[in-house]
């Protein structure tokens, strides 16, 4: 891969991730009451959207961190940890705080994108960086560009599983009412989210 397309990568990851954490900390802090319009933002709505944006956060740190080499805060293995751990964590949270209590499927599909979108970039960074694996499969299965060879088919189907339910998830938040005012957050950090993980994985082709 040329140095200048694996900089647009970069720069297009960080993006995406910079505006998955914007979206987050908006949220879904106004709800549909039908005639009434839009009720103003509760304390249970803000505490949630503060929430999302903190997981997202942490996404984007590691990202940067990865990504520059002047400053370095953590380990690739340490962030790729904090990340496939803040999967379970944030969707325990999200599911019985908010999306569980009101039944609200678009929620439950937009809390378990956002934790696996953490479960991902985990992933692939353990995929990208030998240093991060096991002394046994990253001497005797990595590929040159640090793919393991045992694992590489079960990443790729969970990368097409993630994409599908990425694409199911924006057109399920396209089409519901909300979609032009409480719930193009949540749109717009689905699609940026699948956005960095497709960044990321084509920086390791």
């Amino acid at each position: 891969m040329s140095p200048t397309l694996h900089v647009s990568l970069t720069a297009g990851m960080l993006l995406f991730c910079v505006t998955g954490l914007c979206c987050a900390l908006v949220g879904d802090r106004r709800r549909d009451e039908g005639d009434q319009g839009m009720r103003p933002p509760t304390l249970r709505g803000i505490c949630m959207s503060l929430s999302g944006a903190l997981w997202m956060a942490v996404m984007l740190l590691a990202m940067v961190d990865i990504s520059t080499a002047s400053i370095t805060f953590l380990s690739e293995a340490a962030w790729a940890l904090s990340l496939l751990l803040a999967c379970p964590v944030s969707v325990g949270i999200a599911l019985r705080g908010n999306a569980f209590a009101k039944r609200d499927s678009l929620s439950i599909n937009m809390t378990m994108h956002r934790g696996l979108s953490l479960l991902v970039m985990g992933v692939l960074i353990v995929m990208a960086h030998p240093e991060t694996q096991p002394p046994v499969i990253a001497v005797s299965d990595v590929h040159q560009h640090g793919v393991v060879t045992a694992i590489a088919p079960f990443t790729l189907i969970g990368l097409v599983a993630y994409l599908s339910l990425t694409i199911w998830t924006t057109w399920g938040l396209y089409q519901a009412p909300m979609s032009r005012s409480g719930r193009r957050p949540h749109l717009l950090e689905t699609i940026s989210s699948g956005a960095a993980v497709a960044c990321m994985t084509t920086m390791m082709v």
